[in-house]
């Protein structure tokens, strides 16, 4: 399949901002809040990532709100749901999942993307705050399609610290950047060094237009004595 190359998104309009982002995404769910001001698709077409409760005394869900300008008039052109934020009686978590999104033609098939990235808290027991950290990719020429489910980044308990990189590189040669998603820890199983290294690939195929998870590494040494 010939590859387009990589689109340049380029707006024609000044972004929506968070009111009327909101005002607009009042009809999603309650409590509204805009985490940004809006990010280009390309057009007079704009993402956010807000969230709100779905029903009163509900925890946060986030979703992806679609935005378009037509004759001067914001219009909600449609919604996808992200992720819910964990109950948490103890209030040591943020009662908001932390989100943050960003645009661009990741795959190089000449049309836009949303990579959305999001971390959950949860309270155990046994380690107490719990967090793990999220990415997704939707297509979003036409109506919000997820392309890469929800790969985790990074997760930690407890004591110990953890590196992720992140890289969009044409692992398998067929013309299309792959996502590669190296996480080095410390850890039980560690190498040499001192780390417990994995790496994730997802292959994008262009003509499904979304990426597969194609194979996991982890580096494992014996438990030192």
């Amino acid at each position: 399949m010939p590859r387009p190359g990589k689109a340049e998104i380029k707006a024609t309009n000044k972004r929506p901002g968070t009111r009327v982002i909101q005002k607009l995404a009042a009809k999603v769910a309650l409590g509204v809040r805009a985490h940004d001001s809006g990010k280009p698709l390309g057009g007079t077409r704009w993402v956010s990532a807000i969230s709100g409760r779905k029903k009163k005394g509900e925890p946060f869900t986030t979703w992806l709100v679609l935005l378009d300008e037509v004759d001067g008039q914001w219009k909600l052109l449609g919604s996808t749901e992200v992720a819910s934020q964990k109950r948490d009686d103890s209030g040591q978590c943020p009662a908001r999942l932390p989100v943050s999104i960003f645009t661009s033609d990741y795959d190089w098939d000449g049309k836009p993307e949303v990579l959305i990235r999001y971390r959950t808290c949860s309270i155990e027991p046994a380690v107490g705050e719990s967090d793990n950290t999220y990415m997704l990719i939707y297509n979003a020429h036409g109506a919000l399609r997820e392309a890469l489910p929800h790969a985790e980044l990074q997760a930690s308990a407890g004591s110990g610290g953890t590196r992720v990189k992140t890289s969009y590189v044409d692992v398998n040669k067929d013309g299309f950047p792959d996502v590669r998603i190296e996480t080095t820890s410390q850890g039980t199983w560690a190498d040499a060094k001192g780390n417990n290294t994995s790496v994730l690939v997802y292959f994008y195929d262009p003509k499904a237009d979304r990426y597969a998870l194609a194979k996991k590494k982890r580096n494992k040494r014996k438990r030192d004595k």
